[in-house]
């Protein structure tokens, strides 16, 4: 059985799923029930490998937008 290592979340990794999701119907469709029906946390872990203070900031960008883009 292959091993999969989930990438870590950057700029450059986020853009390549976002093209696998547009080619990828089924798994788009998993994405979005995982980031509807879980939270973006769920979605992050997902996909990658969260580093240090990445699910601090991503909680942050959920629940308070305009603060976290300061």
């Amino acid at each position: 059985m292959a091993t999969y290592t989930k990438p870590a979340l950057n700029p450059q990794t986020f853009e390549k799923l976002i093209q696998r999701l547009k080619q990828d119907e089924q798994e788009r469709r998993r994405a979005i029930g995982i980031g509807q029906n879980d939270d973006v946390l769920a979605f992050g872990g997902e996909y990658f490998t969260l580093a240090d203070k990445q699910p601090d900031m991503l909680v942050k960008v959920i629940f308070d937008p305009a603060e976290a883009f300061r």
